[in-house]
């Protein structure tokens, strides 16, 4: 087995103005060449190793599979897997990896047909060791003084759900971020298939197809102690997003249309909007520092020992025309989490920057409400189009991957999505031949897709919205 590793690296940077860093990235050269055959004389394989590494993430430069071929990583136990046909991702034949929580991967390349090895195209050009465990604390301690006042007063969201099961049943719906490799950052659910995040987490539509979205990664214990890392794999559930929907730089906000209805499964806040009391109790669930994750609900540096609004002002730390301030305790990669009234379960603010005693901020929902309101409304899975989706697979690879057992396991939601036919999801339609094979058409439609960028994948699988029948 070929296998290639790498002593950890100290010299580690943080991208103050982007997601926060949880790892270094490394510049490597791996193909298919280097790959060493199994007995089986139908699969390759590689060991990529990175010592102390608390998770690994790849770059497919290039990945080109004929039909009966797959690259799959895993860990050295096989407790994680996942799986790549074609060209990939939304078949971007460029993109990263779903990350391995682990300093070991092996990358395996399996042809059906023997013949198809050779034509196999892998070329990892990138990937990212997550800092060591005790490499990653030392970094927390510097983002700590920004963002945490007096003693860290956050809980895992283990601890709350028996003695508070409101606030832990509705941080459901709250995601780790993974962005590009490398950033970590919260997400939350808004909608059905909607989620919002910071812009200074994700500002483009690589950058949405670049982020694992992991629910329910949380630890399995109320502890004090924290892993401090991605190390501990808390979570299967990593989805992908197809769509940036809205974006603005100054209201510091990114909402993303994900693959499925994923509020169908973790549920979804809603938003107030209006002007947050002063004084009023909030909590937020957050994943600091990319672990996993916690909920914010007391604050020891309070009267009352509770998160509290502290202020409601004029200037936000990007340019937003107001600020909501407040004592809940946070930290690097909390960014992009919901600040939740107490009172109603409802967001009232974005979070987005530290200030620790002079209180941590966040964007008002009233300063970007508007901005997002029209897609709130029209969110129930389908755009909004009322258009027939197909009872029919949207990907030539479904049959094969229900042989993986993903309809099970995995991928659920997407397979549900996109591969109804062949497991066995489907319902009624009443769209016959003339319909769309994805939930997603009318959106794409919208953004330009029928006669632009996607031309010929629109034309086959999104029939009705684009008029094509």
């Amino acid at each position: 087995m070929q296998t290639w590793s790498k002593k950890k690296n100290n010299n580690k940077q943080s991208n103050s103005k982007g997601p926060f860093q949880i790892g270094d990235l490394h510049s490597t050269s791996i193909s298919s060449n280097d790959f060493n055959a199994k007995p089986d004389g139908k699969s390759l394989s590689f060991t990529l190793t990175h010592e102390n590494a608390s998770f690994l993430s790849i770059h497919y430069k290039k990945l080109d599979l004929p039909h009966s071929c797959s690259v799959t990583l895993t860990d050295e136990n096989g407790g994680e897997e996942y799986t790549s046909t074609g060209k990939g991702l939304f078949n971007l034949g460029s993109f990263w990896a779903h990350h391995i929580n682990s300093d070991t991967m092996i990358i395996t390349l399996r042809c059906k047909n023997s013949g198809h090895i050779k034509n196999s195209v892998i070329d990892i050009d990138q990937y990212t060791a997550g800092f060591p465990i005790q490499d990653k604390l030392e970094n927390n301690r510097r983002s700590l003084s920004m963002s945490i006042c007096g003693s860290d007063d956050k809980r895992n969201a283990i601890c709350y759900k028996n003695n508070d099961s409101s606030k832990y049943n509705k941080s459901k719906a709250v995601a780790r971020l993974l962005v590009n490799g490398s950033g970590a950052c919260t997400g939350w659910l808004v909608g059905r298939n909607l989620l919002l995040t910071n812009h200074h987490c994700i500002a483009s539509l690589s950058d949405v197809q670049n982020t694992d979205f992991e629910f329910m990664a949380e630890e399995n214990v109320c502890s004090s102690s924290r892993d401090g890392s991605w190390f501990s794999h808390r979570s299967t559930a990593i989805h992908d997003g197809v769509a940036l929907v809205a974006k603005d730089s100054a209201n510091d906000f990114a909402l993303i249309r994900m693959e499925s209805n994923l509020g169908d499964t973790y549920g979804y806040f809603e938003l107030d909007n209006r002007e947050p009391d002063v004084g009023e109790a909030i909590y937020i669930p957050q994943h600091p520092g990319g672990r996993p994750k916690e909920i914010a609900i007391y604050d020891s540096n309070e009267s009352g020992g509770s998160c509290k609004v502290k202020q409601f002002h004029r200037g936000g730390c990007t340019g937003s025309a107001h600020a909501v301030r407040y004592s809940c305790d946070t930290e690097g990669g909390t960014s992009g989490s919901p600040v939740v009234s107490d009172s109603t379960n409802k967001v009232i603010a974005l979070h987005n920057c530290g200030g620790a005693c002079n209180g941590n901020m966040g964007v008002p929902v009233t300063d970007f409400y508007s901005q997002i309101s029209e897609y709130l409304s029209n969110d129930g899975g389908s755009g909004g189009s009322g258009s027939s989706v197909c009872c029919n697979d949207s990907n030539v690879d479904c049959l094969y991957w229900k042989n993986l057992g993903y309809c099970s396991h995995s991928y659920v939601e997407y397979m549900r999505a996109n591969c109804k036919q062949t497991c066995g999801v489907c319902q009624s339609e009443s769209g016959g031949s003339c319909c769309d094979s994805n939930e997603n058409c009318s959106y794409w439609k919208d953004q330009g897709y029928c006669s632009h960028s996607y031309v010929d994948y629109m034309s086959a699988n999104c029939k009705q919205s684009c008029g094509v029948c």
